[in-house]
């Protein structure tokens, strides 16, 4: 790992850290800059790093080689996540008021229709690598990964690729979808379906049910 690579593996523990003071300043002296400064410092601050990295370092689709000695602006991407993908919570609180999920992944870069509902323990590893359409349903404990890491001999290959979901989709209950998976316009994925890596759901093919 790069130099680059270390100071940005330090990122959850600043995220954190201006959760805590804002938290704190709150508790001592309740203001409505005080409430805004907590929201800001949980969900807008590692949307903003995010988007200042992007901008220098853009994320790219494809396949690399994370062994080798070189910057992943994908690793970066992954640290800027990295509270709210261990501590479920935060977006769980998100998927319970209408509509604010939806905002909150359209913020991180995804591409999200109108009238989608997410159950409240939906697990998006990568928020800004999605595309879903309209009115399309997340079951329970349903799982999107737009990245995948394949060991290889001498080789960790990273592969990254949006998820694209159609309109009207139902996605059942404990289904895992891997990256670069397309689903069709109104489909309906069985409970525990595997959507394996660019696999395409299309209409009128068996979806394919996990063990």
């Amino acid at each position: 790992m790069t130099l680059r690579g270390h100071v940005i593996s330090l990122f959850p523990l600043f995220h954190m850290l201006c959760m805590a003071a804002a938290f704190f300043t709150l508790c001592y002296h309740f203001t409505v800059v005080a409430v805004f400064s907590l929201i800001f410092s949980i969900y807008l601050l590692p949307i903003l790093c995010m988007r200042v990295h992007h901008w220098v370092s853009p994320l790219k689709e494809g396949s690399s080689n994370i062994a080798e000695l070189h910057y992943s602006p994908w690793w970066a991407t992954h640290q800027f996540q990295a509270v709210f993908n261990a501590i479920p919570i935060f977006d769980a609180i998100l998927r319970l008021i209408p509509g604010s999920y939806s905002i909150w992944m359209r913020l991180w870069g995804s591409t999200i229709g109108k009238g989608v509902y997410w159950t409240p323990l939906v697990d998006i590893t990568d928020r800004g690598l999605m595309e879903v359409g309209n009115h399309v349903i997340f079951g329970h404990k349903a799982s999107c990964f737009s990245h995948v890491i394949i060991h290889k001999p001498d080789k960790l290959i990273l592969y990254v690729k949006r998820i694209s979901i159609g309109d009207y989709v139902f996605v059942g209950a404990g289904s895992r979808i891997g990256p670069g998976a397309r689903i069709d316009d109104h489909l309906v994925l069985d409970f525990l379906t595997d959507v394996k890596i660019n696999q395409h759901l299309k209409k009128g093919t068996p979806c394919p049910v996990g063990a």
